[in-house]
């Protein structure tokens, strides 16, 4: 099994972007410079507003523009939650595992596969409507490189040729990319791996553009690779200093790893402008300035006829401008017609073994992260009473049982190591709440 890298305490801004319809209600962005949005806001943070810009009957994914570019926010709606995530605005994507126009044959002895039929075996990573879609605690190295085991097991007959891992994740740790890119890059040495991508956001976005060979869903999106580090337990702020160059230099590598140019990464990292031009072949070539770069404001600088992303907005790409661009090499919302896209005629599904694994992986998390939520919740009710306590017996008793909570919180950390870390619980953490019942222990 493969041990995951050392953690970081660096997190990537979880965005939850969808694809929407026109909403009868619009908020009003507008920037210094003057120009002016109308759409809605998606989510909001302390420095930074996502703001969904519609446009006629074209809603685009969400923006994150920063506060101190914003002249004004006028929000045309009755009341603020239905401003934030409008359900007028909704769509639901594509299931992952729906039935494709020509079910395939999915193989459960050699002789159900046909002589010269290409093995397929889909994986999946993440699940945001189940809430199994982080990076770290759900995608990580470890799970991809058991489950990749369990295909490299399987009997020659049903070894998969393709391994198709469709991406559905709101973002997560940055920390767990380098042990994704470790499991991806022994996967890719016995199978052709592609990426399906239904949301790949965040850190799920690093995790998709390691991939050669990406295609999307009708809704999918990737991008909004902005960073974020944890200050304490749910106190996040933007990444600054060596936390960010330390994010943009993993962007490279990961570009290198998906032979995509790394000026993509960077529009997706921080504000700038991507341009592009696309020769009569379909080849693109980039064009990147940050908004560091002295030459951003130069009229004469070598920029593409297409604008991609402008500079005070992050990229994300939609399905439509990733095909155009040769990011993704098609789009397709069944299996049968990926398996077309990436030039498969005849096929069958193989490997559901290992897709098992990857869910029962998910769903153990997900136990493991309410058992622990519980514990936290009795052990907060427990340092309060033993605080508020008004005999020294009464006292004792509320340490004891805050002290036995803590210490099953820090008995499950292994189980949901990445859940400590992305909600900034670490050793630290732990240490400073012993020393506080010590303290209430002692009478102080």
């Amino acid at each position: 099994m493969m041990k995951s890298s050392k953690l970081v305490a660096v997190m990537l801004a979880l965005v939850a972007l969808c694809i929407t319809s026109v909403s009868a209600l619009a908020d009003t962005l507008v920037l210094k410079d003057g120009t002016a949005y109308e759409g809605y806001v998606k989510s909001e943070g302390d420095d930074y507003v996502f703001f969904v810009v519609q446009q006629g009957s074209y809603t685009a994914p969400p923006k994150m523009f920063m506060k101190l570019d914003i002249k004004e926010l006028r929000r045309d709606t009755d009341d603020a939650e239905t401003a934030t995530t409008p359900t007028s605005a909704r769509t639901e994507t594509p299931a992952m595992n729906e039935a494709p126009a020509k079910a395939p044959r999915k193989a459960k002895s050699a002789a159900d596969i046909p002589a010269g039929a290409v093995k397929i075996a889909f994986l999946t990573l993440g699940d945001q409507n189940a809430g199994k879609d982080m990076v770290g605690p759900y995608i990580n190295g470890d799970a991809i490189e058991e489950s990749a085991d369990v295909l490299r097991n399987l009997d020659d007959a049903h070894k998969p040729d393709i391994v198709v891992l469709t991406i559905d994740s709101g973002g997560g740790a940055v920390a767990a990319i380098e042990g994704i890119m470790d499991s991806l890059d022994d996967m890719k040495q016995d199978f052709r791996v592609v990426a399906w991508i239904k949301s790949a956001i965040s850190g799920a976005a690093f995790t998709a553009m390691n991939f050669e060979e990406i295609y999307f869903m009708t809704s999918g999106h990737l991008g909004g690779n902005v960073m974020f580090s944890m200050t304490g337990p749910g106190q996040a702020k933007a990444g600054t200093g060596k936390g960010l160059a330390y994010i943009l230099e993993v962007g490279e590598r990961v570009s290198r790893a998906g032979r995509l140019d790394p000026a993509i990464m960077k529009a997706m990292q921080i504000f700038g402008e991507l341009t592009a031009d696309i020769d009569e072949n379909g080849n693109v070539k980039w064009y990147w300035y940050d908004q560091d770069d002295e030459r951003l404001k130069d009229d004469d600088r070598p920029r593409g006829k297409f604008l991609v992303s402008p500079e005070n907005m992050i990229l994300t790409f939609n399905s439509v401008d990733a095909e155009r661009y040769a990011v993704s090499k098609g789009t397709a919302d069944t299996k049968d017609l990926l398996a077309t896209l990436m030039g498969v005629t005849e096929w069958v599904e193989v490997g559901q073994e290992a897709e098992a694994h990857m869910v029962d992986f998910r769903d153990k998390t997900k136990r493991a992260e309410e058992r622990l939520n519980v514990e936290l919740n009795k052990f907060s009710i427990a340092l309060a009473y033993a605080k508020n306590a008004r005999t020294e017996q009464e006292r004792g008793k509320q340490v004891s049982r805050a002290r036995r909570h803590l210490r099953a919180m820090q008995n499950m950390v292994r189980d949901v190591k990445w859940w400590f870390e992305l909600n900034g619980y670490d050793d630290d953490w732990f240490r400073e709440r012993e020393r506080e019942l010590d303290d209430i222990a002692r009478g102080g």
